[in-house]
């Protein structure tokens, strides 16, 4: 159950963090430098939370294993 709420919560605040940066930078909140640092940032911290959920799920199929 915490999986898939994951899955669906993770996709959800990347999403609104992207669109947020976009429209700060349109809006001409933030410098070009600073949108493209954030987006990287952003990208990194996805890909870190998806390789956290892929980790989680192969420790339970371990542990099921073990039982």
């Amino acid at each position: 159950m915490f999986n898939l709420a994951a899955r669906i919560v993770l996709p959800l605040i990347a999403l609104v963090a992207f669109i947020s940066v976009f429209l700060l930078y349109y809006h001409h909140y933030l410098t070009l430098w600073l949108t493209i640092l954030l987006v990287v940032i952003l990208v990194i911290l996805v890909n870190i939370g998806y390789i956290w959920l892929y980790w989680q799920r192969k420790k339970t199929q371990f542990e099921d294993d073990d039982a």
